[in-house]
């Protein structure tokens, strides 16, 4: 299901709706206590596009029970989502980035990405630790 720009807009589902110069809070402002910029782009991407697919929502709904049943497991991931960088722009910087950079700003910004790569593994790492908790 896809909702229409204007019924966004007349819902206040997303960007702030000006109104007499001061901007007007929205659903996704309001609930967007998301810690990495991912996190924000899914949330907004669900407001904007729910799902209809019930299996899929369950899905959802039992991860978060397991969330919260677990103080553990979420308390271990919560720790670690913050130092997760932007894991779909170093994606996209790696595949523009140019097979053989011809400047220093280039060779640096490849050098960077790779390393950005082995932080991302090693904070997924974590993050698999973290999943790993025994069940009740």
């Amino acid at each position: 299901m896809q909702i229409d720009p204007g019924a966004w807009r007349d819902l206040g589902l997303d960007s702030y709706a000006k109104t007499g110069g001061k901007p007007e809070p929205t659903l996704f402002s309001a609930i967007n206590h998301t810690y990495t910029k991912m996190g924000s782009r899914l949330l907004r991407a669900n407001i904007l596009q729910p799902l209809t697919d019930l299996s899929t929502i369950y899905a959802r709904q039992n991860a978060v029970l397991e969330l919260l049943d677990s103080e553990e497991m979420f308390f271990s991931l919560s720790s670690s989502l913050p130092r997760t960088p932007d894991v779909d722009a170093t994606i996209t910087a790696l595949i523009r980035q140019s097979q053989t950079p011809v400047t220093a700003k280039q060779t640096t910004q490849a050098i960077n990405n790779v390393l950005m790569v082995k932080h991302i593994l090693l904070i997924a790492k974590d993050l698999g630790k973290g999943f790993q908790q025994e069940p009740r």
